[in-house]
């Protein structure tokens, strides 16, 4: 099994999500599989299980002009940092423990099976050094839309077909 991790970096806006999804689209036909990750789904997850967060519906509001409107993104920066005083590593650790249950899904269907799975946003340095240490990552700075820098090409030694 070949895992390939290619993780995005950049500010709020600058098109990490557009990138991921194109991304996504475009290896979907050259590899065995794409799955696209965010540190912030258990995030996402533990503010919509607050209370007084059930009546947001965060998979559409987010990206969009009413989440910053609602305090959604506000709600998901607090808990956030909540989360990181409790446990600096414990979106590191929710991240490693989703990329090992598709690393053994991956080689339960095939030993060459070829997975890569695409970060959308990674911010933190301990998020990078996990996955630079475990996962041989490739790595794209944007800065905007047009412009990338890519990191680590020779770390994965892997090319697409």
């Amino acid at each position: 099994m070949k895992l390939i991790v290619v993780n995005l970096l950049g500010n709020e806006g600058v098109g990490k999500s557009t990138i991921s999804n194109m991304l996504k689209v475009t290896l979907g036909t050259k590899v065995d599989a794409v799955i696209q990750l965010s540190f912030a789904d258990p995030l996402r997850r533990a503010v919509l299980a607050d209370e007084e967060a059930q009546n947001i519906v965060a998979s559409e509001l987010l990206k969009s002009q009413k989440a910053k409107q609602s305090g959604y993104r506000q709600k998901l920066l607090d808990k956030g940092a909540e989360l990181r005083s409790n446990d600096p590593n414990y979106f590191v650790d929710k991240m490693r423990e989703t990329i090992k249950y598709y690393t053994r899904l991956g080689q339960k269907i095939h030993p060459d099976f070829v997975l890569v799975i695409i970060l959308d946003d990674c911010r933190f340095l301990n998020e990078f050094l996990m996955l630079d240490v475990a996962h041989g990552n490739r790595i794209i700075q944007l800065y905007n839309f047009l412009l990338l820098k890519s990191y680590g090409a020779e770390s994965f030694g892997y090319q697409l077909p």
